[in-house]
């Protein structure tokens, strides 16, 4: 819920979202979603709103995926 919310807020003031799936070790399935907003230089940056304490461009670190993240295009 929280990624759909700051993805619906974000694009309502023009900004490109996306959100990222990732599966972490531990899991057997796709476990965790946080969100990619695109800044005005071009550059994509993680906000992940369920992770308290991590700043904004957090994101998982590679040696606890098990699978190369998934983006998926957020459609306005």
């Amino acid at each position: 819920d929280m990624v759909t919310l700051l993805g619906a807020m974000l694009s309502s003031v023009g900004y490109k979202v996306r959100s990222r799936v990732v599966w972490t070790k531990g899991f057997s399935t796709w476990n965790h979603i946080y969100l990619l907003v695109q800044l005005p230089t071009g550059e994509w940056m993680a906000l992940d709103a369920t992770m308290p304490g991590k700043a904004a461009g957090w994101e998982v670190p590679h040696d606890m995926m098990l699978h190369e993240p998934r983006d998926f295009d957020v459609k306005e």
